[in-house]
């Protein structure tokens, strides 16, 4: 402001000192870190199929915020169905700061699937039909043999419930002993007749077919399981 004059034609401006403030809280420092998560319990866990799983949680703190952060989980761990599963952790700060971290949850069947049940079933057995756990499987879930006439031509068949996850296999084979040699998927027909919902998966009906030729023959299931 005011009136300057005319004659001046250079000034200096002299800085006596700076003074630099530090804001301890952070607000108007750039905060790019994020919070740390700490899993409770025990990384890598393994579970029993058919059995209840329940997370044992995680905290998470940010320095920036000098505060607890909160935790979402995700991925749901399914023991219906043996298998290795993530079960996912985040937590953002006010920053925006995204941390991530997993735990991986085995579910497995003990004695690798060999137990058997009240039902006389191992366990491998029981999944393969759409079983759940340690429960008895129900009858109307068990496979059904019977004799048939297709085309003419008296048939042995099998009528059965699989499931089709990657990790078991149900495979017809037929034989004329009942021996460890001779089985085979020849001359074995299989139909898929429809599905069913069966304690929280899908299931096919299947028949199996086979000539009922010769003096005796034996139709079977061949379960493959991969843990």
């Amino acid at each position: 402001g005011g009136t300057i004059d005319a004659s001046l034609t250079r000034a200096t401006y002299e800085v006596d000192y700076v003074r630099v403030y530090q804001d301890v809280l952070g607000n108007s420092q750039t905060d790019t870190t994020p919070p740390v998560i700490t899993l409770a319990g025990d990384n890598p866990v393994s579970v029993n199929w058919g059995s209840t799983y329940n997370d044992a949680g995680a905290s998470a703190f940010d320095a920036g915020d000098n505060a607890d952060v909160a935790v979402v989980l995700s991925n749901a761990v399914d023991t219906s169905v043996p298998g290795t599963y993530q079960v996912g952790y985040t937590a953002t700060d006010s920053k925006g700061n995204v941390a991530n971290d997993n735990r991986t949850v085995n579910v497995v069947m003990p004695n690798g699937g060999t137990d058997v049940g009240a039902d006389g079933l191992t366990d491998i057995t029981r999944y393969s039909f759409g079983g759940n756990g340690a429960d008895p499987l129900p009858r109307s879930l068990l496979p059904v043999s019977e004799m048939t006439t297709i085309s003419g031509t008296k048939h042995l068949a099998l009528t059965y419930y699989t499931r089709t996850n990657s990790n078991v296999v149900n495979v017809p084979e037929v034989s004329t002993n009942l021996g460890s040699d001779g089985w085979t998927t020849s001359d074995v027909t299989v139909t898929t007749l429809g599905t069913i919902p069966a304690n929280g998966t899908v299931l096919e009906q299947r028949r199996a077919t086979t000539p009922a030729t010769g003096g005796k023959k034996f139709l079977r299931l061949e379960t493959t399981y991969t843990p």
